[in-house]
């Protein structure tokens, strides 16, 4: 029985060290491709923050048009701000 269960646990040993192995070649393999396209997810990402920016902007028109003169009077009255 003994002979079984160390039988056992070197075939699992071996899939866990298969395992592991396959999960490092897959995380080298996406670190290499996050690499090589690094531009273009820098890209995406700014865009779909403008996206959303201007999105968010017209929705709220009314508000930002109301703000935008408190904004500009604040910003005359701080210190060291040519008049």
């Amino acid at each position: 029985m003994s002979e079984n269960n160390q039988k056992v646990n070197t075939e699992e040993t071996v899939q866990m060290d298969q395992n592991v192995e396959s999960v490092l070649e897959t995380k080298k393999g996406l670190l290499a491709w996050v690499k090589s396209h690094k531009t273009q997810l820098i890209l995406a990402g700014v865009s779909i923050t403008t996206i959303i920016g201007v999105i968010l902007g017209l929705e709220n028109k009314d508000a930002l048009a109301e703000l935008w003169p408190r904004f500009q009077k604040v910003l005359q009255r701080l210190p060291g701000r040519q008049q």
